[in-house]
């Protein structure tokens, strides 16, 4: 699998760049045909000051009578910002001009409010976006999520509960929050094991990691209501499409998460596929466009290719979720 056969050896650090916006629903101009709208909010705000129930919509111009396919983003901060859509505005020309709406999304963060209210949130702005479809000329039945870091992580457990109507804490749940693809890069999985796989510059264990500040506790201390963060945890045979991207040569979330979510989804029988950098670190700009990489895919037969198709490209990306989601029609 692929543990055996990637054996780079390398190291890299990562800052994030966060850019917090308050407000409440603005409309800006059509840029190249593209509406707009920010600081929607899905949710009421609690805490109050929390900017993590609000997303951005970026709706390109109708085409026709079609309702359009939704991207969603939000963009990772190993849960310590409430600012997951910004900085995400350079993922929306990607999309847009192939004909979907994009929505890119924030959730709390792990000051504002403990595991499982981020899975909540995700879970949330999904059934927001599906149930206001028709005002924003979506089809709610092709969706799919990205992210990146703890934004992947959103994206992939957003992935694995699609087949969960309603989790515990959940009320009232009157609409799906099913995605029919899900892109994660360099997600955070097994928080009980990062330590032990390739070299971190972060101690993952400590309690005062982003994993222990997320749980509330160190997560040593009870296993069991942390592996409820693994979207591993979450797996059937019935996953949506995925296609999971890291760099080997990432020193934050090491490169093994990624192997462990790839394996388990395959192992369940799901179709999924794994793009591995060798020389990417904790950013996804060092993955798209890299010329080295290898590329695992395994069908639902358990049959496994290895391979350098398809490249790492946001044009890949975008045929990758466009088969899915009229796969999944």
């Amino acid at each position: 699998m692929v543990n055996k056969t990637l054996k780079f050896i390398v190291s890299i650090s990562m800052t994030f760049v966060l850019l917090l916006a308050l407000g409440t629903p603005t409309h800006a101009s059509p840029v190249r045909g593209v509406e707009e709208i920010k600081n929607i909010p899905y949710t009421d705000p609690v805490p109050q000051h929390t900017q993590g129930n609000l997303l951005d919509l970026y709706i390109p111009e109708r085409r026709g009578n079609k309702k359009l396919p939704l991207i969603i983003w939000t963009s990772g901060s190993a849960w310590m910002s409430d600012a997951g859509k910004e900085g995400a505005a350079q993922i929306a020309p990607h999309f847009t001009e192939k004909g979907y709406v994009v929505a890119v999304v924030s959730i709390r963060s792990n000051t504002q409010v403990k595991f499982p209210g981020q899975l909540h949130d995700i879970r949330a702005a999904i059934r927001w976006l599906r149930e206001n479809a028709d005002e924003y000329n979506i089809d709610p039945n092709r969706i799919a999520i990205l992210g990146n870091s703890s934004g992947g992580w959103a994206a992939a457990i957003a992935a694995t509960t699609s087949n969960i109507w309603q989790l515990e804490g959940e009320t009232d749940v009157q609409t799906s929050s099913a995605v029919q693809a899900a892109v994660p890069f360099f997600p955070p999985v097994d928080l009980l094991v990062m330590n032990e796989q390739e070299y971190t510059i972060i101690d993952h264990y400590a309690p005062n990691a982003p994993g222990s500040i997320l749980m509330g506790f160190p997560i040593q201390n009870h296993p069991e209501l942390t592996r409820k963060t693994n979207p591993i945890y979450y797996i059937d045979d019935n996953m949506p499409a995925m296609h999971i991207f890291h760099g080997y040569s990432d020193v934050i979330v090491p490169h093994g998460q990624s192997v462990l979510l790839y394996e388990a989804l395959a192992a369940a029988g799901n179709e999924v596929s794994f793009t591995s950098v060798p020389s990417a670190g904790h950013n996804h700009n060092q993955i798209m466009g890299a010329s080295e990489y290898t590329v695992f895919h395994t069908n639902r037969g358990g049959q496994e290719r290895i391979g350098a198709q398809p490249a790492p490209t946001w044009e890949n990306v975008e045929r990758f979720i466009n088969k899915a989601l009229n796969r999944a029609r």
